[in-house]
């Protein structure tokens, strides 16, 4: 569970960095006032720092590196200006695409966000360097042989379905079949 205080300065930093693009916007003859300042999920898991979702208007941040307290500040503050740039370009290019019939889109990482990214006083970095507990998560189906059940991979089984591959058991040498209770298990190595 993320703290109100940490809530609270995302909260701020993300009002900052809208007046701020307001302004600069407003200097170049630009009305943004029609953007809306975005919702903030912290429920974002594994290794990526932060998403924006452009149809819904919506940031999410990851809540393992925000409640680690080496990156708390760092995250909420460049995290945080990274996905509203990504939010603004195509708030700025839906209006611009709709009114010039265009079909073409910014590059995620392109000119665009990085100009914004600029405007917000942030180096555009495309990733993070913050550290993150490495979880591989597999899915595993039972198969059994004569001799012990097997935790075969969805990948592998699936392999298995659709080409016709056979497994072998390496001890008995008998073939391996899906167990008659075989679930998908989620596994974390």
């Amino acid at each position: 569970m993320i703290s109100e205080n940490i809530l609270n300065i995302i909260d701020t930093n993300l009002s900052k960095f809208i007046n701020i693009l307001k302004t600069e916007f407003m200097d170049l003859g630009l009305d943004i006032s029609e953007f809306q300042k975005p919702t903030i999920l912290c429920n974002l898991t594994g290794r990526t720092g932060g998403q924006a979702y452009h149809a819904t208007n919506t940031i999410r941040l990851n809540k393992e590196i925000l409640s680690n307290p080496l990156h708390t500040e760092d995250m909420a503050y460049h995290t945080v200006g990274h996905e509203l740039a990504h939010l603004l370009v195509s708030f700025l290019y839906k209006r611009h695409m709709i009114k010039n019939h265009l079909r073409t889109i910014p590059k995620s990482h392109g000119a665009e966000w990085k100009a914004i990214m600029k405007l917000l006083g942030l180096k555009p970095n495309r990733t993070h360097n913050y550290t993150v507990k490495k979880v591989r998560r597999t899915m595993k189906i039972d198969y059994t042989c004569d001799c012990k059940i097997h935790k075969i991979t969805r990948y592998r089984h699936n392999q298995c379905l659709n080409f016709g591959f056979n497994l072998k058991c390496n001890k008995c040498k008998t073939m391996l079949k899906v167990a008659e209770n075989a679930t998908l298990r989620l596994t974390f190595d």
